[in-house]
């Protein structure tokens, strides 16, 4: 059938569906609902069966996410040393929001144990994960929490780097420790109306999201890839900003070799350290890359341009590739530009 909520499926045969030739109305929202003089086991093994058959048609199913920005309610004065206190009405929405997704977790966990399970993808998700862990979900349920702060215009070093820092504050001030954070299926978007410079801005706003992403051990770094859609989508929050203009023309943007670089440098990096600048707002974070065969370095500042030193020890010898690619091998500069558009030093 044809879902046009998480309550409600309509016939292909409906005269609206016809009418309007609709393939799909918003998400196919599969929760575990409790039916009349069901029990909550029999719930869940009725939604088994559902999930075991979507994973055998799609078997590249990794993640199930839990919660689709349902993050409303009020902030967690938690993370300050305060308390919440939410309303009896709250409280009731809040237990009953929770529960349902409680049953909905237990039912993928029967049905495939190897799917990790993503709480949460609204922009930070505070208030809702802050009635997640109130209501004692078992921890047991939880592989990440869901970080979608979209980005937009705001620089990475404040989209991308401040909520996955309070989500994981949040987890550890209300007592379930140090839990994942990780992108869900929908990340960032940098759209291009809004930016006054998009053929910098864009590969430069990207490429630090992913670099950030990557620091911060997310397993999954989603990059940008193909054209902005070629309908009226494009002038969404979500429709531009990729790696290519639209169709019919395609021309790739400057984002495009800056994904194959970082994608080449960066590959299986795993952060060593945060080397220091000697300024908050230029960054070096260090990785081991190529399976830990070679190091890379990322410099970059959050606005404007500045000098850095390089102290590279013994290895006087680096390879220096700029944002798209261009490779300096057996470079000796001890000085280098750090600009909006991050370089990496690969020794």
């Amino acid at each position: 059938g044809l879902w046009t909520s998480w309550t409600k499926k309509r016939d292909e045969n409906d005269p609206l569906v016809k009418k309007y030739g609709l393939k799909q109305m918003q998400f196919g929202f599969r929760p575990v609902q409790l039916k009349p003089g069901q029990t909550e086991a029999e719930a869940i093994d009725e939604k088994v069966k559902e999930f075991k058959d979507l994973v055998a048609r799609y078997p590249h199913t990794k993640r199930a996410l839990i919660f689709h920005e349902s993050g409303g309610g009020a902030y967690p004065w938690e993370l300050v040393g305060g308390q919440t206190k939410p309303t009896a009405e709250q409280w009731a929405a809040a237990s009953n929001l929770v529960q349902t997704a409680v049953r909905t977790a237990k039912a993928w966990r029967k049905a495939a144990p190897d799917v990790k399970l993503v709480w949460g993808n609204t922009v930070d998700s505070l208030p809702l994960l802050a009635n997640v862990y109130r209501l004692k979900v078992p921890r047991d349920l939880i592989d990440f929490t869901g970080e979608e702060t979209v980005g937009c215009m705001t620089p990475p070093e404040y989209s991308t780097a401040r909520a996955p820092w309070m989500q994981k504050k949040l987890a550890q001030v209300m007592g379930y420790g140090d839990i994942p954070v990780d992108c869900p299926f929908e990340w960032k978007t940098r759209v291009v109306r809004n930016l006054w410079d998009p053929d910098r801005q864009l590969p430069d706003y990207h490429m630090r999201d992913g670099l950030i992403a990557l620091a911060l051990g997310y397993s999954m770094v989603p990059t940008p890839v193909g054209p902005d859609v070629s309908n009226g989508y494009v002038d969404s929050v979500w429709g531009s900003g990729d790696s290519h203009i639209r169709y019919p023309l395609a021309y790739p943007r400057r984002t495009s070799p800056a994904v194959a670089t970082m994608t080449d440098i960066m590959d299986r990096a795993k952060l060593v350290s945060l080397l220091p600048t000697g300024s908050l707002t230029v960054y070096a974070p260090q990785f081991a890359v190529k399976g830990g065969a070679s190091y890379a370095t990322a410099v970059w500042c959050a606005r404007g341009e500045t000098k850095v030193k390089l102290d590279l020890g013994e290895n006087a010898d680096y390879e220096l590739v700029t944002l798209t690619g261009h490779r300096t091998k057996g470079a000796k500069e001890l000085e280098i530009p750090a600009t909006e558009s991050p370089r990496y030093v690969h020794t």
